[in-house]
């Protein structure tokens, strides 16, 4: 039975029988049972609205990248709500917009009421006025993040659980470190370096991101774990007890094992504005797997790349030079791009998306324009690996 791969309005049809894919008992639930559940039965803490008092500064630090944001918001207001009147002082923040429109796209998911009364602010590394100092890790290494982290009362990170090429796990107080960080910060602590990390590197990586969650008071954290057909897990509570429980689920729900190193792996992506960011992710997670000169065909439903290192990449004559040049600079699709030359420096990447062939040519990838052209290219592989939504997984050789 075919099994299809889809991102966005693109659905492909594969044969193959080496189809990796998650558990699917992975999907526990409907979103608003999930949520439910989560806040009003907490890790590690009391319900949220007897977290804060009337009159607290709250503010929500959330991951763009969410899926079902607005259901998650739509709980988290509600329950906000039942604190005695004079009611909460609401913040939201938000990083970079690498589209440089500040997130509109995510203030037209936020509910009404959240819309109308929270402060809405995209953190700008590069603002010296917008960052101040807010602590020293035990290594002596000075934090500087945004000033709305440094006056909130409660501070509530809204995000996604799932293995990231760059942090090891993404989730919890990433959304504060490195997400929130001044340019010199993230300099400072290599957090810039789109190169693939070791192990090692990783756990350093993940240790300091929660040391920094725990030095500036992050209390709360209500995190999703997505699943093929659905949210996976949703988990709230304390950053610790809430990465502590997600860890044998990401395991479970997205730990795959690859029995012999593949030649070619195809994979797909969940289509949205972020789809640039999530493939340069997966791209650069599954070179880890391969020789070089192997291939990797992804299905993904793309935008134009319009960031200012996308811009550059369409023109350069040398990638790998602006590769080194994006290492030292803090712009805002600088780690993306970044990734998505190591890759295809190394392997030929093919893409399926609704691009122009000639704008995928001049970022380095091998247009494929349908269904049709991808069935003719897999003629000639005897062999290859299906990963469906790679961007979420973490895939091991045996």
């Amino acid at each position: 039975m075919p099994t299809q791969l889809t991102s966005g309005a693109i659905t492909v049809e594969i044969t193959s029988d080496a189809i990796l894919t998650p558990r699917p008992q992975a999907v526990c639930g409907e979103i608003e049972e999930q949520l439910r559940e989560a806040l009003e039965h907490p890790l590690g803490l009391p319900r949220l609205n007897q977290c804060c008092v009337p009159g607290d500064r709250v503010l929500l630090v959330i991951d763009p990248q969410t899926p079902w944001l607005t259901e998650i918001l739509t709980a988290l207001l509600a329950e906000l709500r039942t604190v005695a009147e004079p009611g909460l002082s609401l913040g939201i923040l938000l990083p970079p917009d690498p589209a440089g429109n500040h997130w509109d796209c995510v203030r037209q998911q936020l509910p009404h009421e959240l819309r109308d009364s929270a402060s809405f602010v995209c953190h700008d590394p590069r603002d010296l006025a917008g960052n101040s100092y807010v602590a020293s890790t035990e290594a002596g290494e000075r934090i500087y993040l945004s000033n709305e982290i440094a006056e909130a009362d409660l501070l509530i990170t809204v995000g996604i659980l799932c293995f990231d090429q760059l942090l090891g796990i993404r989730g919890t107080t990433s959304g504060i470190f490195p997400a929130m960080a001044d340019k010199d910060t993230l300099e400072r602590t290599g957090m810039l370096d789109a190169r693939p990390a070791t192990s090692n590197r990783l756990q350093e990586r993940r240790a300091l991101i929660d040391e920094i969650g725990w030095l500036v008071g992050a209390q709360f954290s209500l995190q999703i774990i997505p699943a093929p057909g659905g949210p996976g897990a949703l988990i709230a509570g304390s950053p610790q007890d809430v990465m502590d429980a997600a860890r044998p689920l990401l395991t479970e729900f997205w730990e795959l094992q690859l029995e012999e190193q593949p030649e070619v792996i195809l994979t797909s992506i969940p289509a949205g504005q972020f789809g640039w960011s999530m493939a340069a992710r997966t791209l650069a997670s599954l070179n880890e797997l391969l020789d070089a000169d192997s291939r990797i065909i992804l299905i993904a439903d793309l935008p134009v790349p319009d960031g200012p290192a996308a811009r550059a990449l369409r023109t350069t004559q040398d990638p790998a030079e602006l590769a080194r040049r994006l290492r030292k600079e803090s712009v805002e699709d600088g780690i993306e791009i970044g990734q998505l030359i190591a890759v295809t420096q190394e392997q030929r990447v093919y893409l399926l998306s609704s691009l122009e062939a000639e704008l995928v040519e001049d970022l380095g990838l091998l247009p494929l324009a349908n269904q049709q052209e991808l069935d003719r290219l897999l003629q000639t592989i005897p062999d290859y690996v299906v990963i469906p939504d790679a961007c979420y997984a973490r895939c091991r050789l045996a």
